[in-house]
């Protein structure tokens, strides 16, 4: 534990460097940028490796046609993929996607897959429902804003990661997927209401 002025500190602190994600946020994914290139690739690769996952005795990469790869990823604009990524949450959520593909891979596509695999229409829309837990952690973790005064509110894990805000995405990713199949959901509305109170209670 801390004492109350070293808290606030901490608190000051952790506004300052979250609000460095901001300038992200209110960026745009751009046609003809290096990020349009990334989000393709991206998909390129989920799209082989799901083909051949739709496939199972393929001996080469199947690739998806970009509309179904599109609808299999849970985007809302599967024909134009940047539509996705205006701000905000813009490129940080496109960043966070990517880290989480990049880092932590096994339990990304795990997400992906089940849920590209499911014909029930229960499936949750990963693109979606990402750039709303980054829209979600924005809101919890107040970025944007300017610290407060008299606040003592710090979250550890901010202190502790080399990367916290991707980690906590991470986190929260795979808290929701599972909170989505319990509560049986069919869509991202169904869950809207209760993303709030989700993203408070997952960076306790």
């Amino acid at each position: 534990n801390v004492g109350p002025e070293l808290a606030h500190q901490l608190h000051v602190l952790q506004q300052l460097m979250l609000n460095l994600l901001d300038v992200k946020a209110r960026t745009p994914v751009l046609p003809g940028t290096t990020h349009e290139e990334q989000l393709h690739e991206f998909c390129k690769v989920i799209s082989e490796k799901l083909g051949n996952s739709f496939s199972p005795s393929s001996t080469r990469k199947s690739v998806l046609p970009n509309s179904l790869y599109g609808q299999k990823l849970g985007f809302k604009h599967p024909n134009d993929l940047i539509e996705d990524f205006q701000s905000p949450p813009g490129l940080l959520a496109l960043h966070c996607i990517l880290y989480f593909h990049k880092v932590h891979f096994e339990a990304s596509f795990k997400i992906i897959l089940e849920n590209a695999h499911r014909t029930d229409g229960r499936g949750c829309p990963y693109v979606q429902t990402c750039t709303a837990l980054v829209s979600t952690l924005m809101e919890v973790l107040h970025i944007g804003e300017l610290p407060s005064d008299q606040s003592e509110v710090y979250y550890e894990m901010l202190f502790t990661e080399e990367h916290p805000f991707e980690e906590m995405f991470c986190r929260c990713a795979v808290l929701l997927n599972k909170t989505w199949k319990e509560m049986r959901a069919t869509s991202a509305d169904d869950v809207s209401k209760k993303f709030l109170n989700f993203g408070n209670a997952s960076v306790q």
